[in-house]
């Protein structure tokens, strides 16, 4: 086991450990993938009659994000108490991410807010479509109802978030990618008389998963992925003739070692007698009975006859 070793710390070394600590406010957020992700182009168009046009999501959007987070994440364990006595241990099964919040500066044309406004309008737009899909609803009806879209028409394939630093390089930076993102909740937005403020919208987004530093994102075709291969008739015939020769002379079945089930049976007799060899052998009732389920006969002094 290591030991903790206490050293002596140098001036020099304070300075060159705490002279190099990241700042907070050198970071950028970026929507681009958005505007380019062909399964988003309906959403695109959804926005651009929303007065959202592409310039702004890929460009402008980021560039307001005032305030940010760095993502967090954590393991979903399971509880095992059963392998050592007295002592339980935990085993990670899934992981999990948080959503994030995000806060932006509203401009005059109130852009960022139509923008998430319009994301979130067009998730729940679904019945304004023509059939199949919808019924074409107009939500100016007494009678208009919600129905949401294909998760891959709303769902933004990559939002990056960029921490970097003043002396900005490709070696002092961490990306932040985040997988299939959507906005979940636009929080209230107070306004109020008296002094003046900058307005702001924060907005919730829910995503699949985050990887750092990736240099590409790419969608997987679903012909990627094999199916389970169906037998057909005739196969299942030959795995049935193939079994039938499997059995012995005998009848018997055999197993992939070729041993028939009279030859196990001798096999686990012999391991058994083989175990208790030896020593004299308890004659309590829980003995007699296995004594008597590997046909062993034992005399007065629980010696094997």
């Amino acid at each position: 086991m290591a030991r903790s070793l206490i050293r002596n710390i140098q001036p020099r070394d304070v300075k060159k450990l705490f002279g190099n600590l990241s700042q907070t406010n050198y970071y950028q957020v970026d929507f681009s993938s958005l505007s380019t992700f062909g399964p988003n182009q309906e959403l695109i168009k959804y926005l651009g009659e929303k007065g959202v046009d592409k310039d702004f999501i890929s460009r402008d959007a980021g560039l307001l994000c005032s305030e940010a987070s760095l993502p967090g994440t954590s393991l979903a364990t399971a509880e095992v108490k059963d392998n050592f006595m007295g002592i339980s241990q935990e085993f990670a099964h899934t992981r999990l991410y948080t959503d994030f919040d995000f806060t932006f500066y509203v401009d005059t044309d109130y852009k960022s807010i139509k923008f998430f406004e319009g994301w979130i309008d067009f998730i729940s737009s679904g019945s304004e479509t023509l059939a199949p899909i919808g019924d074409g609803a107009n939500p100016l009806n007494s009678n208009y109802y919600r129905r949401m879209r294909y998760p891959d028409t709303y769902k933004c394939q990559t939002m990056t978030i960029t921490k970097f630093e003043r002396n900005v390089s490709s070696t002092n930076t961490i990306k932040y990618s985040f997988i299939n993102v959507f906005p979940k909740t636009i929080s209230a937005i107070p306004i109020s008389y008296g002094g003046a403020d900058i307005l702001k919208v924060s907005v919730s987004f829910n995503y699949d998963r985050y990887a750092i530093d990736i240099s590409g994102f790419s969608k997987g075709q679903q012909g990627e992925f094999t199916d389970v291969a169906q037998s057909s008739s005739a196969e299942l015939q030959q795995s049935s003739a193939a079994r039938q020769a499997s059995l012995g002379a005998s009848g018997e079945q055999r197993n992939i070692l070729g041993n028939s089930q009279s030859e196990l049976d001798q096999l686990r007799r012999n391991a058994y007698l083989n175990s208790t060899r030896g020593r004299v052998f308890g004659r309590s009732q829980s003995a007699r009975d296995l004594d008597a389920s590997y046909g062993v006969t034992r005399n007065s002094r629980g010696e094997e006859i």
